[in-house]
């Protein structure tokens, strides 16, 4: 082969090796760099025709770019976050603005050159005629903004881009993982070690209440029993703190506001309701009783905001009262705490409730003086939650058409009037003080209205405004209150002509859109399909793991201690009669029991079904298996199913990983075969469709537990 041969070959293939080095491919994900900082929309803003901008890198989808294959040799570069597109706001000219726009070949297509001599450097000109490409100013800082130069007149450095690859980038949309980032970011900040328990930052009052919900919320919705030993160990900061007795003067908890005392007790029946743990309610009990006695002091069931303060009333107490007198009645089953309820709630309805030809707005005023008749007309996320949440919690006790009717209104005037156009909450934009944590309820509220009223949509406004939150953080992982604006990198947020330090309190309140929205919710189950235990929807004191058991790998109710329960919403029997339950379980001690409940986990309010104890003979401790038991109460219709385990109290007596209704059309046909004559073999299946593999059954001397099985196409019960 001539040299000349050889040399042409030497230059095709560096040739093609420059180019692969250099390609990109359709739907791939890039950051675009430039001065260390990353291209993103201007506060993460869904709006067409906002301006672009660079910021520290802060590893969210306003900072990444998707690249969707124009067909001509360029690229439209489309935010993962907002689905809007890189392009010239207006016709490009030299130093026009660029922003995101709607998909346009002629403003937003872009051709990706690199740089020559270099690695990972691009010119990005806008199509393919290369006259203007994407620059900034020289100085370089967060929020600076981005343009368009004249190619043949700029500095070759000024429009130079870095662009890198993001294969790990999750896809569109809110997330678990987004979420416990989220909340871990905040831990990591904010809870601290104190001598006695622990606290957020320096610890408050009615503000640590608040954010002691938001701890709450993210247990009752993942199950993960970390959060409970958390607010166990905030509450007993909060109690060394402040005391146990806060209603009463002339002692060293008093506390001179109602509503401060009504939030803490809503914490506290919370806590009781989800753990069980009496102290949790005894002291709701005693604070709310007392409290409620001294602000009940009107005489027409409005309450006083501040103790012996004068004659002003406002929705910021007569919320959260009638709230926590309907908790404090699920607690304790006593029906002259709804009374409390109704009459506060009725008293504020006439009071405070805006109306237009006789029927309410939604909107709910501030406060009312009763001496100088004089109303504060202002709404706030705050008021406009707590009646939310009394409405829906007074609609499901007395089923009263009302109150249904003003949850209706009140969710619709707020979502319209409170959000901007894209559904994102556009008020308390503040970083310091009280305001700064009233958003926190408002998306508590909405999660009940979403759940107890069918109405799943408000789960995704929930996630949307998560979404936007995430987006907007720092690079610390923290979200101010102020959430509409990217939070600064110096935790400082610029408010007319003061600048404010972000407060715990402000950064809490991501986090209740996070957990509320309820990832992975599911609020209604056929009976006849196997049901994962970690799909909960009520749960008390259990620990949920969302995979990796030791048996399937899936997931589990793990180690469940005495009384521990999940209960599972709206199981759907349709009219076959459902005779059998199928239960996957792994028992832990030589006494312990699982129960199974229909409608509540107790005999006065709901049904007994069946019980599975490991002494009934045929469980191996401490090993998975599928046990098949008749149900003492055959089911038709729609139920919510509870699953309680008793045994030892402080001990690990089981786990579970899913269970199954059988009816007697799933049964006909089933050949029976006694436990003796069944043998081991790798062609075995249980419902779920879980294949039985040799090793799990030679703890049982090659015989199979009791249970439905299907083994080479047939259906067998081994009894």
């Amino acid at each position: 082969m001539s040299d000349f041969s050889k040399n042409l070959i030497s230059f095709v293939l560096l040739f093609l090796l420059s180019t692969a080095m250099y390609a990109f491919e359709e739907g791939q994900v890039v950051r675009l760099i430039r001065g260390g900082r990353s291209l993103m929309v201007e506060n993460s803003s869904l709006d067409v025709s906002a301006n672009a901008v660079l910021w520290t890198e802060t590893n969210t989808h306003s900072q990444r770019w998707r690249l969707l294959d124009t067909g001509r040799g360029t690229f439209y570069l489309q935010n993962v976050y907002t689905q809007l597109y890189l392009g010239g706001v207006t016709a490009a000219t030299n130093k026009s603005v660029v922003g995101q726009i709607t998909k346009n070949l002629t403003r937003g297509a872009w051709e990706l050159v690199p740089v020559e001599g270099t690695e990972n450097k691009y010119h990005i000109f806008i199509n393919k005629t290369r006259r203007f490409a994407l620059s900034s100013d020289t100085e370089i800082n967060d929020g600076t903004g981005v343009i368009l130069l004249t190619a043949s007149n700029a500095d070759p450095a000024q429009i130079e881009w870095e662009i890198e690859v993001d294969k790990s980038a999750e896809p569109y949309g809110f997330s678990k993982q987004m979420r416990d980032d989220m909340m871990q970011k905040f831990k990591s900040r904010h809870y601290k070690r104190q001598s006695t328990g622990y606290s957020i930052d320096n610890g408050g009052w009615w503000g640590d209440a608040e954010m002691f919900e938001t701890i709450l919320d993210a247990y009752e919705t993942t199950g993960k029993l970390e959060y409970a030993t958390m607010f166990e160990n905030l509450y007993t900061n909060f109690i060394a703190r402040n005391k146990g007795t806060w209603y009463k003067t002339n002692v060293s908890g008093y506390n001179e506001y109602n509503d401060d005392i009504a939030w803490m007790c809503i914490a506290c029946t919370r806590a009781y309701l989800l753990t069980g743990t009496t102290k949790y309610l005894t002291t709701a009990k005693n604070n709310f009783n007392g409290m409620f006695e001294r602000a009940d002091c009107y005489g027409n069931d409005l309450l006083q905001w501040k103790h012996n303060s004068g004659q002003g009333t406002n929705a910021c107490i007569n919320g959260p009262a009638s709230v926590c007198a309907c908790y404090l009645a699920i607690a304790t089953a006593d029906t002259t705490y709804y009374e409390k309820a109704k009459k506060t709630y009725l008293a504020n309805r006439k009071q405070l409730y805006e109306f237009s030809s006789g029927k309410p707005t939604g909107k709910v005023w501030d406060s009312y003086d009763l001496g100088t008749k004089k109303y504060n007309y202002w709404a706030s996320t705050y008021n406009q939650g707590t009646c939310l949440g009394a409405a829906v919690m007074l609609y499901n006790h007395y089923k009263t058409p009302m109150y249904k009717t003003d949850a209706d209104a009140i969710i619709k005037w707020t979502v319209k009037e409170l959000a901007d156009s894209h559904g994102i909450i556009k008020v308390c934009q503040t970083v310091k003080g009280d305001l700064c944590g009233f958003k926190g309820i408002l998306m508590r509220y909405i999660r009940r209205y979403a759940e107890d009223l069918n109405h799943p949509e408000y789960y995704e406004w929930l996630a949307k405004n998560a979404y936007h939150a995430w987006n907007n953080r720092n690079s610390g992982g923290i979200t101010s209150s102020a959430w509409l604006t990217k939070s600064e990198e110096n935790f400082k947020h610029q408010e007319g002509d003061e600048l404010k330090t972000f407060e715990a309190f402000g950064n809490s309140t991501c986090l209740s859109p996070a957990f509320n929205v309820h990832l992975g919710v599911v609020e209604q189950h056929n009976a006849y399909d196997s049901i994962p235990s970690e799909k909960f929807f009520f749960i008390k004191n259990a620990d949920i793991l969302d995979k990796g058991n030791t048996d399937d790998g899936t997931g589990e109710v793990s180690n469940m201690k005495n009384t521990n329960y999940v209960g599972y919403k709206n199981v759907d029997f349709g009219t076959d009669i459902a005779k059998y339950i199928s239960i996957r379980a792994n028992f832990m001690r030589t006494v312990s029991t699982l129960s199974i409940y229909a409608d509540a986990p107790d005999e006065v309010n709901g049904t007994l079904l069946c019980t599975l104890s490991s002494a009934d003979g045929d469980a191996e401790l401490n090993s998975w298996g599928t046990y098949t038991k008749t149900l003492d109460v055959p089911l038709t219709g729609v139920h919510n199913i509870y699953m309680m385990a008793t045994g030892t109290n402080s001990v690990k007596l089981l786990s579970l990983n899913w269970f199954q209704f059988l009816s007697d059309s799933v049964i006909d046909g089933i050949k029976l075969i006694e436990k003796e004559e069944s043998e081991n073999d790798n062609s075995v299946y249980d419902l779920s469709g879980r294949k039985i593999t040799n090793s799990q059954f030679s703890i049982f001397n090659s015989h199979f537990k009791k249970g439905l099985y299907i083994i080479k196409g047939k259906k067998f019960l081994v009894k």
